[in-house]
């Protein structure tokens, strides 16, 4: 894969299928067990995108020191790379965002095989009753 994300994505995405049904959902189960068992963080949500196939949206939050430190970037790249990337090919990136951090990724199990993209956003985690603004919407606050 090369340093340009968006073709990558493009090209995984023309030479594979999207998963859907019982392969989306084992690797939506993936995700969440990887953020909750293996990261140790809170899970907010792990869905599929009824919009987009084979896409997966997850959030979770994390110890505000792992994002000062680094320690949540460092996570999130080590569990894309160990645990939730298929082998035959992928492609991701990090952006920061205020508060936290994203991971956009593609993968594929090989050509004509199944196909997953999506997003994992890592928010610092707030104290009891406070709502991360960014997840705001999501729970139904106006």
């Amino acid at each position: 894969m090369s340093d340009d994300f968006e073709a990558d994505l493009a090209a995984l995405r023309s030479l594979a299928v999207p998963s859907a049904g019982d392969d989306l959902t084992g690797f939506l189960v993936d995700v969440e067990y990887a953020l909750r068992e293996d990261a140790g963080w809170e899970v907010v949500s792990v869905r599929a995108d009824p919009a987009s196939p084979g896409s997966v949206v997850a959030s979770a939050r994390c110890a505000r020191e792992d994002l000062a430190s680094g320690r949540a970037r460092q996570r999130i790249e080590e569990l894309w790379s160990q645990f939730l990337r298929y082998r035959w090919a992928a492609c991701h990136r990090i952006t920061c965002l205020d508060g936290g951090l994203a991971l956009e990724f593609g993968t594929a199990t090989r050509p004509g095989g199944l196909f997953v993209h999506g997003q994992i956003r890592v928010r610092a985690a707030f104290p009891a009753g406070d709502l991360d603004p960014g997840d705001q919407a999501s729970e139904g606050s106006s």
